[in-house]
């Protein structure tokens, strides 16, 4: 079990940070699930990138806070991480979200 703690706030497109010692079997390109243990149906799966290991906590992980609400993550609660087959996993849902940040738009004239 791990603690979700909030993502950074910051300009990074990373959505995810893990503390590679705490998934050492974990590499890039690897799809983790993250979810609460009373909330079976509401999973959060996600494909592991480079930039995604970083030094936090111990037992710590955090996901960028749109994307933890979207899937009901609650932050300072414990989750369940786990590796996941590419066979066991099937994409049935695609939704895209698409953030606007500080845009400045001029028009033309």
């Amino acid at each position: 079990m791990m603690s979700l703690v909030p993502g950074e706030d910051s300009k990074e497109t990373d959505d995810l940070h893990l503390n590679p010692k705490d998934f050492p079997e974990l590499k890039v390109g690897d799809i983790i699930e993250i979810y609460h243990v009373e909330d079976e149906f509401s999973r959060l799966l996600l494909q592991v990138r480079s930039g995604h290991f970083k030094e936090t906590l111990h037992n710590t992980i955090s996901v960028e806070d749109t994307i933890a609400r979207t899937f009901q993550l609650r932050q300072y609660q414990n989750v369940i991480v786990n590796q996941v087959s590419f066979k066991d996993v099937e994409l049935n849902h695609v939704e895209l979200t698409f953030k606007v940040r500080e845009q400045h738009w001029k028009r033309l004239g």
